[in-house]
């Protein structure tokens, strides 16, 4: 009996300690949770306040740099570059990167008084966890104090619009007046106080020859009206040959010049430089096999294509011997035979010379040999085959 009671008592200490212990892993574990979560939530806090210290830093230098180089796109651009790279050396060694992509536009000059968007600035904002983008935009009040000049007028002024700058250019100035090709032609007009871009502006087209045409419908044009960026785009089709001059309007304002250079069309069947064949030249040589000495001939004849607008495909140039006289060929090596070359285009021009290595049968008596050459190609410009053949003949006195 005494025994039981002793196990008894045993048993339960154990289980009181055992208890014990429980509460004390409990409280151990519970008090490690705890800290991990204080602590990623201070790094949270830690996160989102530096990273909008930076994006308020951000604005705040975008104001700055625009007073400090006076709207100057370019000089804002690398004041905007230098402030993020001196933010990276102090940021750095925490995880944190940026970047920015900074844009200004400049400062009226003369004018009213006006409010617009001075710069527009992305910055970027990486960490070991998180990205941040943000669009920062400043905006800056001009005011060129005393009274607003007054608009000087022209003879059909544009509603609203004091000065339009029209500027026009194009994507080519060389075309051919087929009907198919043609020059696309665009249209920029801004403002010459503030340099900002004007919309729905209506400019007038005029050239001394051809047509403007829609973009989508193809349709004849005679104005065009501006975008939400102030710009128009349309296209040029020529009708005749010759130097064209274009240019827009809008009331007494005028664009610059574009000059456009209208190739005559090239007939089918017809390249713009066929190939020529120059005339033969010979060299001679002697070489000794054994104690045989044997005399060579070698007649070189130049394939020349002249600079200037020319495209062939699959250009061949086969050489064969059609006659000779105390001439004869040894080994097929000794002609160039069929040269292949899968494209030649302009405007550098093109040469290759074609040769045949003769032995000299009889060196106290004259020779001669004729060649025969083709040449063979695909002319893209004209959309044909081309095909040319011609001889020609060289012929050597014996030696003094």
């Amino acid at each position: 009996m005494g025994n039981d009671d002793t196990r008894g008592q045993v048993m339960l200490t154990c289980a009181f300690l055992f208890a014990i212990i429980l509460v004390i892993i409990t409280l151990m574990l519970n008090n490690v949770i705890y800290s991990n979560n204080m602590a990623y939530l201070g790094f949270m806090g830690q996160s989102g306040y530096e990273q909008r210290a930076i994006k308020e830093a951000t604005i705040d230098e975008a104001q700055l740099a625009y007073e400090q180089t006076g709207g100057d796109p370019i000089k804002f651009r690398q004041y905007m570059n230098d402030y993020a790279r001196a933010v990276n050396s102090m940021t750095v060694a925490e995880g944190i990167y940026i970047t920015v992509s900074p844009s200004a536009a400049p400062k009226p000059v003369g004018g009213p008084s006006t409010t617009y968007q001075a710069t527009d600035t992305r910055l970027d904002i990486f960490e070991k966890n998180f990205n941040y983008t943000y669009r920062i935009t400043t905006n800056y009040h001009y005011n060129p104090g005393g009274a607003t000049p007054t608009p000087t007028p022209s003879a059909t002024p544009t509603p609203g619009v004091t000065k339009p700058l029209i500027v026009m250019g194009t994507n080519k100035t060389t075309i051919e007046p087929d009907g198919n090709d043609f020059s696309l032609i665009y249209v920029q007009v801004t403002d010459q106080d503030t340099n900002l871009p004007l919309e729905n502006i209506r400019v007038s087209l005029h050239a001394t020859a051809g047509e403007f045409q829609d973009m989508l419908s193809g349709s004849p044009i005679t104005a065009a009206v501006t975008d939400a960026n102030g710009k128009a785009t349309f296209r040029y089709l020529s009708l005749v040959p010759g130097m064209q001059s274009l240019h827009a309007t809008n009331g007494t304002v005028s664009s610059n010049t574009v000059i456009i250079d209208c190739q005559p069309v090239i007939p089918p069947g017809t390249s713009a430089h066929p190939p020529s064949v120059g005339a033969p030249t010979a060299s001679h040589e002697s070489k000794k096999k054994g104690q045989v000495i044997f005399e060579y001939i070698t007649v070189k004849v130049p394939v020349t294509v002249d600079p200037g607008t020319y495209d062939f495909d699959d250009f061949t140039v086969k050489v064969s011997i059609a006659g000779a006289t105390n001439l004869e060929l040894l080994s097929s090596g000794d002609i160039s035979g069929i040269y292949e070359k899968h494209g030649i285009d302009g405007p550098e021009g093109y040469s290759k010379t074609v040769s045949a290595r003769l032995h000299w049968i009889d060196p106290a008596t004259p020779y001669s040999v004729t060649l025969n050459i083709e040449i063979t190609a695909i002319d893209k410009i004209a959309n044909v085959a081309y095909s040319y053949t011609t001889t020609r003949t060289y012929s050597g006195p014996p030696p003094s």
